[in-house]
């Protein structure tokens, strides 16, 4: 039974050309057992849930899009449609359901995805809250992440930056929130 749209084909190669890439650039990079989901990301880093990052892959009227969150929210997809002027904007899944995506080409079994936007010949957006943070951890491989500054995710990625995070704020500890917007628009403190 098909359940959406899906990705067939992903350039496992893309991971070692964005590491190249991060030579003179201040990071660290930590070889794992295969994550899960960004909690788990966290959970191996020692970081707040916040200071990982959550990959999402979508297609979009012109092609692939990975949107990269905080993993402590998740993507509008009322706001990403609207940022990229797009009709139908679906979550590209290379199999196995919400959380446990198991792309064609990755060894292991399915788990987070890379936040690597040429694995899928995507544009790369990046929500404005990761660029308060000092640092942003992702998924590169299956076995493999980076702690790397937010604004050189976003250069390294050329990636745009805009906002379009969800009102829900994912908990470190599990279960999740509404947040409440005031009539200015603005979150309450």
């Amino acid at each position: 039974m098909e359940r959406g749209p899906r990705v067939a084909i992903v350039d496992t190669t893309a991971a070692a050309r964005l590491l190249d890439r991060l030579m003179g650039v201040p990071h660290a990079v930590r070889a794992h057992a295969p994550l899960r989901h960004a909690r788990h990301l966290a959970q191996v880093w020692g970081v707040a849930l916040a200071q990982a990052g959550r990959a999402t892959l979508f297609g979009a009227d012109a092609g692939p899009v990975l949107a990269l969150v905080p993993a402590d929210r998740k993507v509008s997809a009322p706001r990403l449609r609207g940022l990229l002027g797009a009709t139908d904007l679906r979550v590209l899944r290379g199999d196995r359901g919400v959380g446990r995506v198991g792309w064609a080409g990755l060894a292991g079994e399915p788990g987070a995805l890379p936040a690597v936007p040429e694995m899928y010949d995507a544009e790369c957006w990046v929500d404005e809250r990761v660029l308060t943070l000092t640092q942003i951890v992702v998924t590169v491989e299956p076995t493999r992440s980076v702690a790397l500054a937010p604004a050189d995710y976003v250069r390294l990625t050329d990636a745009r930056v805009a906002a379009f995070t969800g009102r829900t704020r994912l908990l470190d500890e599990g279960g999740m929130v509404l947040e409440v917007v005031g009539r200015d628009g603005f979150e309450p403190s």
